[in-house]
């Protein structure tokens, strides 16, 4: 059975009520592992009651509990092809329901998203910002993005052959942690102990917010091991 350790962070900004999400679910299911970790982050007036990346998390976790957990408890070979396909007719009713939510309400519902769905060894990335992985290239640590650049919400599916490190952040945490903190708090070529892992995840939210306390900061990272 494949291994997964995990961390999450989240810090609250201090301005105003936070349009940033973090969620990270985890099922064991037919010994393996099924996990969705999202990070949304909502452009926020102040017009709409219940926040659109809120919305949009609250839709993709009752998915992934109803739908995916389902499916794979009867199919335990699912191969990334399908899951993808799932995903994406799922990330379409999702937003669907999001612009009618705006248009009753009249208020923006515009998001940034990054996401991975992992089944065993099998991935699919998603979302219209970075999904990286922590690896190595010419012997030097490196945060490496799996998804094509642009505004749109891309999807890429893939299988873990070896131990790998995704890892999921704030567009504060984007714009203000260096990727070489980034990098000295969380690269390792094996497991870390899943406590040291959510420290060092945690210190890096707590620096990210002590340089900019107005901005509500969070990541995932998710460690598998085939």
């Amino acid at each position: 059975m494949s291994e997964v350790r995990s961390a999450l962070v989240w810090e609250k900004g201090s301005v105003g009520e936070s349009p940033l999400t973090v969620t990270l679910q985890e099922v064991e299911v037919q010994k393996k592992h099924l996990v969705l970790a999202i990070v949304c982050q909502g452009k926020d007036d102040g017009s709409c009651p219940q926040l659109p990346a809120g919305y949009l998390c609250e839709s993709m976790v009752g998915w992934f509990y109803n739908e995916v957990l389902p499916l794979c408890k009867r199919k335990p070979e699912l191969p990334a092809q399908e899951l993808e396909q799932m995903l994406k007719k799922q990330w379409e009713r999702a937003v669907r329901e999001l612009q009618e939510y705006g248009k009753k309400r009249n208020c923006k519902v515009e998001v940034t998203i990054s996401g991975i769905l992992l089944w065993g060894s099998c991935f699919v990335a998603f979302g219209n910002r970075a999904v990286y992985v922590l690896n190595r290239r010419f012997n030097r640590p490196r945060k490496k993005n799996i998804l094509p650049k642009g505004e749109s919400v891309t999807f890429q599916t893939g299988e873990v052959n070896s131990f790998l490190s995704f890892y999921l952040e704030s567009e504060a945490m984007t714009e203000i942690m260096k990727e070489e903190e980034i990098l000295e708090s969380l690269y390792t070529e094996t497991f870390m102990e899943e406590r040291k892992l959510e420290k060092r995840l945690g210190e890096l939210g707590k620096a990210t917010l002590s340089r900019m306390q107005e901005r509500s900061a969070g990541a995932i990272i998710l460690e598998v091991e085939p």
